[in-house]
């Protein structure tokens, strides 16, 4: 640490003024603290300290309290950090808190750094054809690159106990697996017949005429026309 002139001027005098030995000497350890760097202590497994701060390990493997401990020793000897950068580990050893251990580096720089190996190596996609429907598909090329989808795959996979029904909506003819229990040939089908089997005939008290409304719903009249004119009424009454 560099000290200005006017707190070497101020130490100059102190140590002037100074009487006994005792003196002297808490000069001499109050100088040596200050030009002496700090450094990173390890406390315990738990915890480290550096600059009288003592940071606590988290589940990352990273130590910190409200801000971590790698920051601030790069902050200490280098200054502020500029935004959108990040501090690296060069060794990858977030418990290695040194000064010389650290490097600040761009955001972008530093997730490439901590990518996998796979997803940094550009992979090249082919065009492949589906072993179940034929139909072409483009893929990253692997050991199972064999089907265009999950259905095709299970298809061929299960292609033995795959047989048709007849859905219970629209009647259209699909298949399905043995083991499945699917009686409709898509979710559309599924959701329109459960609507259609809680629907119940009821009769309009305002106008006579009758409509369908689902059992769960307490619908008394067939329009909103009929609603406002039986409050009208009961007003009026």
């Amino acid at each position: 640490m560099k000290f200005t002139p006017e707190v070497v001027a101020a130490l100059k005098v102190l140590r002037d003024n100074a009487e006994t030995d005792f003196e002297r000497h808490r000069l001499d350890v109050l100088e040596r603290d200050l030009t002496a760097p700090p450094t990173v202590e390890i406390v315990d497994e738990q915890h480290q300290r550096f600059n009288g701060i003592t940071y606590r390990k988290q589940s990352t493997g990273r130590y910190a309290t409200t801000k971590h401990i790698h920051r601030d020793v790069w902050q200490y000897w280098h200054g502020e950090i500029p935004d959108e950068y990040a501090i690296h580990h060069l060794d990858r050893n977030p418990t290695n808190n040194t000064a010389e251990n650290l490097q600040c580096l761009s955001a972008v720089e530093h997730s490439k750094l901590h990518l996998p190996k796979k997803q940094q190596i550009p992979q090249q996609k082919e065009t492949l054809i589906c072993k179940q429907c034929g139909k072409e598909y483009l893929t990253v090329k692997r050991k199972n690159s064999a089907f265009c989808s999950r259905q095709c795959r299970d298809k061929f996979r299960y292609r033995n106990d795959v047989e048709k029904r007849i859905c219970k909506f629209c009647g259209q003819q699909f298949e399905a697996f043995r083991y499945n229990k699917n009686q409709f040939c898509s979710p559309r089908c599924h959701y329109q017949f459960t609507i259609q089997q809680n629907l119940e005939t009821r009769i309009c008290p305002c106008c006579g005429k009758s409509f369908e409304a689902r059992k769960t719903l307490k619908k008394k009249y067939c329009s909103k026309s009929c609603a406002i004119r039986a409050q009208y009424e009961r007003r009026r009454a």
